[in-house]
């Protein structure tokens, strides 16, 4: 159960902040690129692990017996 969705919109932003800085002239190959989007990808899903709990089952029902 995730309480922040915010990592997948952070993503997307740096993405596309990251596209526009190439688009504008930023001298940065594939590589490097690929690298600095991994980190992000790592450092927002740390995040996100600390904002997800799993949910807790359901207490068990006593059976009758026959």
């Amino acid at each position: 159960m995730a309480h922040d969705a915010i990592g997948a919109a952070a993503l997307g932003l740096a993405q596309a902040v990251l596209a526009l800085a190439v688009g504008f002239g930023l001298d940065w190959n594939s590589d490097r690129q690929a690298v600095v989007m991994s980190l992000l990808t790592v450092i927002v899903g740390m995040f996100d692990r600390t904002q997800v709990t799993a949910p807790t089952p359901a207490p068990a029902v006593p059976r009758a017996h026959r």
